[in-house]
């Protein structure tokens, strides 16, 4: 029993946050595991603290008649959980063992996929979850607030009606379903589901996702604008706001893939679905049926460019909403 066991723990001053005063740790360098014994027992299982740490340590301890009987040189070993025994240190299993285990949710990389908006996943997920502060939870908890809901007036609010069942929103995503050529389902968990695999095609698949919770957010960022500041803004406009949002999501997206010397771009494929109902009356060079055909990385910039500029032609009344949006922001 001479290699000492606590050889990492050193004997240096340490401050304690509880009193504000320093203290010595009692462990010399050179202790061992029978410096842990007294009178045939661990002197940590007289102790009588609550502490969760110390109750765990009193638990994990073996028994002592072995330990004082072996021969063996002291070692460490790491034991998180219901592992085995290990020599080297995982902070991974630690973390395991240490942290409350959720439950598993069938919807987990609908909302953490890469390529996500931060802000736009974590409303999703706190949607997913049924925690938003939606009317019928909130009577539900005593508090008296009316239960209709604000955005059409027409029925009460809750998760399903809010962001599906309102005609308000249903114009919003009216708007993308045509543009992408999609049929989600209109049920909320339905929709989740439906969202792991909403098309064959990949660059397709991120934009709908991009599309889903910039929609989600969108729409639960102009309900709390009514509820909070009286301040009242068609669908129009947040249409006109997803589109900008994911564009400028998909951009640098679509540049690092570029970068892999591909013929098919991200940016490419979101400007094409923008523009399907509206192909030439003539084919121009470099083009087929209407849709681009590319070849190179530079050919694919090219054929962004050029479906930028069609899609960016926008109406008076998108660019007065456009002007609506910026001066809400000044302000």
């Amino acid at each position: 029993m001479s290699q000492p066991f606590l050889s990492k723990f050193s004997s240096e001053n340490q401050t304690s946050p509880s009193v504000g005063r320093t203290a010595r740790t009692v462990t010399p360098e050179n202790e061992v595991v029978a410096g842990a014994v007294s009178n045939g027992a661990w002197w940590i299982s007289r102790s009588r603290s609550r502490n969760r740490f110390i109750s765990l340590l009193r638990e994990c301890l073996p028994e002592v008649v072995p330990i004082l009987s072996s021969e063996v040189d002291d070692i460490y070993l790491w034991k998180p959980g219901n592992n085995a025994e290990s020599s080297s240190f995982s902070t991974a299993s630690t973390w395991e063992a240490l942290r409350t285990q959720g439950e598993t949710v069938f919807w987990h990389r609908q909302v953490w996929f890469q390529g996500r908006i931060p802000k736009h996943a974590f409303i999703t997920w706190v949607t997913a979850r049924d925690r938003l502060g939606t009317r019928d939870r909130m009577r539900r908890w005593g508090l008296q607030v009316p239960a209709g809901c604000i955005l059409c007036n027409a029925a009460d609010e809750s998760r399903q009606h809010l962001f599906f069942d309102c005609y308000f929103s249903a114009e919003v995503w009216s708007f993308f379903c045509a543009r992408l050529s999609i049929t989600p389902p209109v049920i909320f968990e339905d929709g989740l589901r439906w969202l792991s695999n909403p098309s064959s095609d990949e660059f397709l698949k991120l934009s709908i996702k991009l599309v889903y919770q910039a929609a989600i957010y969108s729409i639960w960022k102009e309900r709390n604008a009514r509820v909070h500041n009286q301040s009242f803004r068609p669908a129009r406009i947040l249409i006109a706001e997803i589109k900008q949002v994911v564009l400028a999501r998909l951009d640098p997206l679509s540049r690092a893939h570029n970068s892999r010397r591909t013929d098919t771009t991200l940016l490419g494929t979101w400007l094409r679905k923008q523009r399907t109902e509206r192909k030439p009356e003539k084919e121009e060079p470099g083009m087929r049926g209407g849709y681009m055909t590319v070849s190179t990385v530079k050919e694919a910039k090219e054929a962004d460019r050029k479906a930028a500029a069609v899609v960016l032609e926008i109406t008076e009344e998108e660019e007065d909403a456009a002007e609506v949006v910026l001066e809400i922001e000044r302000e």
